[in-house]
């Protein structure tokens, strides 16, 4: 299930607000028929936002010049690229801590 390897819809919503490139390989799309998200890669419309998966995710930060984040040995992922090198302990999924990255990212943008 490819949902599994890209952030919740929520996450993505978020990126979408701050900016982050919507040119991504799968989508969030909405089916009005059956009141229900899911993630596609064959149609694209105004109801949706991108999907990014973790690679997509992982190239977007390397290029801001921050580390990836990673898994620590208290079983969640240390984030990178706060404010002063703080880290952030995220409990949660792989895409779902990449995409936390992201939105800090571009949160420290928004302030700059």
């Amino acid at each position: 299930m490819i949902s599994a390897h890209v952030p919740n819809l929520e996450l993505c919503r978020q990126l979408k607000s701050l900016g982050y490139p919507q040119e991504t390989e799968f989508w969030w799309l909405f089916n009005p028929i059956i009141k229900h998200w899911s993630v596609t890669n064959c149609v694209r419309g105004p109801e949706m936002c991108s999907a990014p998966l973790v690679s997509e995710l992982a190239e977007w930060v390397i290029k801001q010049n921050c580390g990836l984040p990673r898994w620590t040995t208290a079983n969640c992922w240390e984030v990178y690229g706060l404010p002063d090198n703080e880290c952030l302990a995220f409990d949660g999924s792989m895409p779902d801590a990449y995409a936390t990255q992201c939105l800090e990212i571009l949160k420290g943008k928004e302030k700059v």
